[in-house]
């Protein structure tokens, strides 16, 4: 891609929300990948499904149920000169998401719409939420549409 140095981070690696590298066997991962820190994928919508994989075990598994625990485990200060107050603040005012959940895939994707534009300044559009959101296993995809 020409002028691709430019781009974010995370949109060069296909992963808008910047996951974390790790040994998981992420579906669309790139292996092995360049980049030091996070994970490459080979298309969008798997580094944004990876986000929302995550994102739901936060809410579901961990009982991280706002924005400020999602976003002190997700971006704690200090790592890698995150600033967790002003994390939360953007991802809050920018999306219009009052900082208590509200578990609804509504809010899992006003959430991630918040973190990937703060992350990779991605515009996460209604469409490549739902590409991405589809991908996810059936139980997860059931407990964000059981709550609406």
């Amino acid at each position: 891609m020409k002028n691709s140095k430019i781009l974010p981070r995370g949109i060069r690696n296909n992963n808008p929300m910047n996951v974390r590298k790790s040994k998981s066997k992420w579906t669309g991962k790139v292996e092995p990948g360049t980049d030091p820190l996070f994970e490459q994928f080979g298309q969008m919508r798997w580094g944004i499904r990876a986000g929302l994989y995550l994102l739901t075990r936060y809410v579901r598994d961990y009982g991280l149920d706002t924005v400020e625990k999602i976003i002190h485990r997700w971006a704690p200060n200090g790592d890698g000169g995150n600033n967790e107050a002003a994390y939360v603040e953007q991802v809050v005012k920018g999306q219009a998401l009052h900082p208590h959940v509200m578990r609804n895939p509504y809010w899992l994707r006003k959430l991630a719409a918040g973190m990937c534009m703060v992350e990779s300044r991605y515009p996460l559009t209604e469409s490549a939420f739902r590409d991405a959101f589809y991908q996810l296993p059936h139980d997860m995809r059931t407990f964000w549409l059981s709550t609406i």
